[in-house]
């Protein structure tokens, strides 16, 4: 809050949106709640029906907002807040994953981004997380920045994790891939539960046979595979 302006002056709060491109407004809003302080913090909320229409996705508009005197009859200067973007809710999984089940540990994940809606908030950065039951992380790939060279389509992108950590076997663990967009919009992906495998590395035995072959002057190998036993 402006330290020039005294609390006790202070009725409510007027919000003003304008196209960022054209300064074209587009509505002016009274706040139907707000909590006003003389600390750092004051909040104000406002119901964007009214003026929803008027919005477009991928579009820029600044947000500005006033005070309001006690009578409610004089409007204060219109500061400019900032600049926003309206888009379209994205969506953020992982390739394969079933976030209602348990899914099978397979080491390497591949997160999917995609905007139908709004080709233009793009994927700018992301990350995979594990965790324990608990909610302990246990291993990270830090943020990364999205390849774009690597999409096929404008609307998604994709990006490649391979674990760090070894999945204990039977143990269940939490996976997620979040997203920072162009337009610094963090977005997550379901929590999927994952549970650890057991590896089995197969055997396979056999005789190697070596026939000396004297009417063509070569010898002859036959590779012959044991009978292994029955499991009981």
């Amino acid at each position: 809050m402006n330290k020039m302006v005294s609390i006790s002056d202070v009725g409510g709060v007027k919000l003003r949106i304008r196209a960022a491109d054209t300064d074209l407004e587009i509505g002016r809003l009274d706040a139907y709640s707000h909590a006003l302080s003389s600390e750092e913090t004051s909040t104000a909320t406002f119901d964007l029906t009214p003026i929803v229409a008027s919005i477009h996705i991928g579009k820029f508009y600044k947000i500005q907002l006033a005070y309001i005197d006690t009578d409610g009859t004089t409007v204060g200067y219109y500061s400019t807040i900032s600049i926003t973007k309206c888009t379209a809710m994205p969506t953020v999984t992982i390739m394969g994953m079933d976030r209602y089940n348990t899914n099978v540990d397979v080491t390497s994940y591949t997160g999917l981004y995609s905007n139908i809606n709004d080709p233009t908030e793009k994927c700018y950065q992301y990350k995979f997380s594990l965790y324990d039951s608990e909610n302990n992380l246990l291993d990270t790939s830090d943020w990364c920045l999205h390849n774009a060279n690597s999409d096929d389509l404008s609307i998604e992108s994709n990006d490649y994790y391979m674990l760090n950590y070894t999945c204990e076997a039977s143990e269940k663990y939490k996976l997620q891939y979040s997203v920072i967009t162009n337009n610094n919009l963090q977005i997550d992906s379901p929590m999927y539960m994952i549970v650890g495998s057991t590896s089995i590395a197969p055997e396979l035995k056999a005789n190697l046979m070596a026939e000396i072959d004297y009417d063509n002057g070569c010898v002859n190998l036959s590779l012959e595979a044991q009978t292994l036993p029955k499991a009981q």
